[in-house]
């Protein structure tokens, strides 16, 4: 559950059933990003990407970064193609694979 939310509230929230990102920190991340991929550099239409979903609806510039498309999907992509709407839970859950990887 997301932190400040009901505790009804979905951890994943489609985004057509989202709250909108606020209209200033949207504009603050695309004025940031300058027209260019926070992770590549690649100048490209950009996507907003939340780097968590604690602040859904009341976002700031840190809670996003500006992505192309192809570097949003791989931030949503598993190494086994598999699909994580949650990057935190991806993140969280190859930390683990690696870490018990490296001591194999």
């Amino acid at each position: 559950m997301m932190a400040g939310l009901p505790a009804d509230f979905p951890d994943y929230i489609p985004t057509a059933s989202r709250p909108p990102i606020p209209p200033e920190t949207r504009a603050n991340v695309l004025a940031r990003a300058d027209g260019h991929c926070e992770v590549c550099g690649r100048r490209a239409p950009l996507d907003l990407h939340h780097l968590h979903y604690r602040t859904i609806g009341r976002e700031e510039a840190g809670d996003l970064q500006a992505r192309c498309r192809e570097c949003h999907r791989a931030a949503h992509v598993g190494l086994a193609g598999e699909w994580w709407n949650d990057p935190e839970e991806k993140e969280a859950y190859y930390e683990t694979f690696y870490r018990e990887a490296a001591l194999g």
